[in-house]
């Protein structure tokens, strides 16, 4: 009896921690939605001016790509290369001064329910600005170092010019966190070699971890559940490492989709 009773405690204990779990899980992206969209209706200027914006679907449509464009003007000014994140239109982009320098083809993704579910005045306001980026994580040697012989003649100069360097054989992929919490990762749109399987797990892991932290975080506040909106984007291998050696910390990243 007394053992049936022990079973039974530990088949309690079990299942209240799978409910409190999936509790945790669901109501965390709903609180970061009524979060964000608190701070957008606490600015009763902006609701006033937008508020037809809300519900009409041709408007909203309008005002998304009115807010990629002030987003957009928002990074001429930096001396540093900004990220643009055009889902619509499968791209990313490096930009300058306004300019595009590079842009790379965006092979898939896959977008949190958060994203389809915001509200259409919180998107116009969160995305007409350029996101920060506050940590970032990668796989790849941000700057690597490439020890050549010195040239015999311009020919050979040329021939090392387009020499590619080992370090970037390894298989890619990179983590960015944006201010409001947002989270991008870029990854390869193959893992085929068992040094990419092993890259594939590492990147897999590390998304796991975050959220078993934001669940750990959720236990002990339970009022403010820990949540961070993930896009996962594929890319080829030499854009990605392109992207990630070219942008610098704290750069500005702009988001459509």
């Amino acid at each position: 009896m007394k053992l049936f009773s022990r079973k039974n405690s530990w088949f309690i204990i079990i299942a209240a921690i799978i409910i409190i779990y999936s509790v945790i899980v669901a109501i965390a992206p709903v609180r970061k939605l009524n979060e964000l969209k608190k701070e957008t209706f606490l600015d009763s200027v902006y609701i006033s001016q937008n508020l037809a914006v809300k519900n009409q679907a041709q408007l909203f449509q309008l005002a998304k790509e009115k807010a990629f464009l002030e987003a957009q003007l928002g990074m001429v000014n930096s001396d540093s290369i900004g990220l643009i994140i055009n889902l619509k239109d499968s791209l990313v982009s490096m930009s300058l001064k306004g300019v595009i320098i590079h842009s790379s083809k965006v092979e898939n993704f896959k977008q949190d329910p958060f994203f389809k579910e915001i509200n259409p005045l919180v998107y116009t306001k969160l995305f007409a600005k350029p996101l920060i980026i506050q940590s970032e994580y990668s796989s790849i040697v941000k700057e690597p170092i490439v020890i050549r012989k010195a040239p015999k003649d311009t020919i050979e100069a040329l021939e090392n010019a387009y020499k590619p360097d080992t370090l970037i054989q390894n298989a890619t992929y990179f983590n960015i966190d944006l201010n409001h919490d947002i989270k991008l990762v870029f990854i390869q749109k193959e893992w085929l070699s068992k040094e990419d399987k092993e890259i594939e797990r590492k990147y897999k892991s590390d998304l796991l971890r975050v959220r078993l932290q934001n669940i750990a975080s959720s236990f002990l506040h339970l009022k403010k559940a820990s949540y961070m909106p993930t896009l996962i984007i594929e890319l080829d291998d030499k854009d990605i490492r392109s992207i990630y050696r070219a942008i610098p910390f704290h750069s500005q990243v702009v988001i459509t989709y």
